[in-house]
């Protein structure tokens, strides 16, 4: 089982986040974004819900789609999750570890969060 919160560290920095909701700016949108603008926290999330496991170029996406969002650009601590519902391919688990990415499907955030 994972367990969430060591990933976000949302209670060590400065208490809970302050601020949530999807992003979009032109062409370009993010499920989720999470704020703490206490501690300069910001968590970018994408959720695929497809019946392919989701490849390494998601991953990079959501990286290149963080960079438009303007909130604390110079001071900022970034993170960033997948959520998947048929999982991830082989390098997208690779890439993921290498840019410390978290990943995770429904059924581990079910596990988290409901012991399910």
């Amino acid at each position: 089982m994972i367990d969430i919160f060591p990933h976000l560290d949302i209670f060590s920095h400065g208490g809970f986040f302050t601020s949530i909701g999807r992003w979009w700016y032109k062409d370009k949108e993010i499920d989720i974004v999470v704020l703490n603008e206490n501690t300069d926290e910001i968590i970018f999330c994408e959720c695929k819900w497809q019946n392919r496991a989701t490849g390494v170029g998601i991953l990079k996406e959501l990286q290149d789609k963080s960079s438009f969002v303007n909130w604390n650009n110079d001071t900022r601590f970034e993170k960033f999750i997948v959520v998947s519902r048929s999982g991830f391919t082989q390098k997208a688990l690779d890439y993921a570890k290498d840019h410390n990415i978290i990943l995770f499907t429904p059924k581990e955030i079910c596990k988290i969060f409901v012991g399910v």
